[in-house]
């Protein structure tokens, strides 16, 4: 007997992980403002000089993409909430 098996007859529910969805990440505003910022911030790096503001402006990018990349999964959760009520 498989642990499969006795969990189904102990009346337990398993996990099933929903598959990624990408859409909405690409189709998300913030996501595709902070793309547009990370080419701005290429541009500048390629264009301007070296110094301690180029590391600051890399910097604020990636927390532009933290931020964007955490709205995205708290919406997605809290839709998910919403479709259960």
């Amino acid at each position: 007997m498989s642990a499969r098996d006795s969990a189904a007859r102990r009346g337990s529910v398993e996990f099933q992980p929903k598959e990624p969805q990408v859409r909405k990440f690409i189709f998300n505003g913030s996501i595709i403002s902070a793309i547009f910022g990370g080419i701005s911030a290429v541009r500048a790096t390629k264009d301007g000089p070296r110094d301690w503001r180029t590391a600051l402006l890399w910097v604020s990018w990636l927390a532009t993409i933290a931020t964007a990349v955490g709205t995205v999964i708290i919406d997605a959760k809290q839709a998910e909430l919403d479709e259960d009520y």
